[in-house]
């Protein structure tokens, strides 16, 4: 039997994806490791919608806006089927059901699967093996939340994330792959997406080299480490998004000059506090927690991401 794969990781970056940054998906790599035949859904350039070339003026590729979308690219000859399954924004519950009122079913749903979930979509590929990597986006949208960063009212109850998970993981066992892969959501706090309170601080004090705020960017000393001995300091366990830190920034930069302060206080709604942040991670190791016991349960493999992101985290040369 030719082997087939299934994998639903569909490859955004930059905020956009096209067919470039589709092939950079772990699942094509990994298909193509295996030498198995792989079939993406690819999108035409620059994207739908094209990836930032400059995060700071929002710029994107050739010109586009948030809402550009090029289509789907037409192949030559038309695959026997859909291999990496994958929607942006999918929870776990869009794997297996769009019609749900909580679903997060979107354009892309239809331009990739013509309508099909993805599990609909895996089955009718028949794989031999499938990798699943899915549930981040379940805690991610309440840790990006540009009104209430941390939100914890936007995290996917545990109890209901394991009920979707197990229904999900049925549905693919259903397609009788011979083995697979299930893969952990990843630590969103320590995504390049937030910087701590703490680094502002130091880079304040001129504790960082190379960098320097303007002089009408304050930072109040709540922000500052643990470590530093002042009263309240607490900026190790605050993280500051980048869109509310940027702003910050190019408000009190030239030509604005314009007086801006960030302080780390829990009232301030734009900001990861310590309390979200504990929910946050908490919510992840639950999360992992039932992901790994479905893999062995199933005589699936695990894989945890968040080792390798702690090292790449550590990499100050990155």
């Amino acid at each position: 039997m030719q082997q087939r794969q299934a994998e639903p990781a569909v490859g955004v970056q930059s905020a956009g994806i096209n067919d470039s940054t589709q092939q950079q998906s772990y699942a094509v790599l990994l298909a193509r490791a295996m030498r198995s035949p792989f079939f993406s859904p690819l999108l035409n350039k620059p994207g739908c919608p094209p990836p930032y070339t400059n995060v700071f003026t929002g710029a994107r590729l050739s010109g586009g806006t948030a809402t550009t979308c090029a289509l789907r690219k037409i192949p030559s000859e038309p695959p026997p089927f859909i291999s990496n399954t994958a929607v942006p924004n999918a929870e776990v519950l869009d794997l297996y059901n769009n019609l749900d009122t909580a679903s997060n079913a979107n354009g892309l749903t239809q331009f990739f699967l013509g309508g099909l979930t993805q599990v609909q979509m895996i089955r009718r590929a028949q794989p031999t093996f499938v990798s699943v990597w899915i549930g981040n986006n379940d805690v991610l949208g309440a840790a990006t939340d540009t009104a209430n960063a941390g939100d914890s009212t936007k995290i996917t109850p545990v109890a209901s994330f394991q009920a979707r998970y197990g229904a999900l993981l049925d549905s693919i066992a259903a397609a009788g792959p011979q083995g697979g892969v299930l893969i952990g959501v990843a630590n969103v706090t320590a995504a390049p997406f937030f910087s701590r309170g703490a680094t502002y601080w130091a880079i304040k004090n001129g504790l960082v080299p190379g960098a320097a705020f303007p002089p009408t960017l304050t930072i109040s000393a709540n922000c500052a480490p643990i470590a530093a001995g002042i009263p309240g300091a607490r900026g190790d366990s605050i993280l500051v998004p980048f869109p509310y830190g940027a702003a910050l920034l190019v408000a009190a930069s030239p030509p604005n000059n314009q007086p801006r302060n960030l302080d780390c206080a829990d009232t301030v709604a734009k900001i990861v506090v310590p309390k979200e942040l504990l929910r946050l991670a908490g919510t992840v190791l639950a999360y992992n927690t039932f992901i790994s016991a479905q893999a062995t349960a199933h005589g699936w493999a695990y894989l945890d991401p968040n080792g390798k992101f702690a090292t790449l985290t550590a990499d100050t040369s990155q």
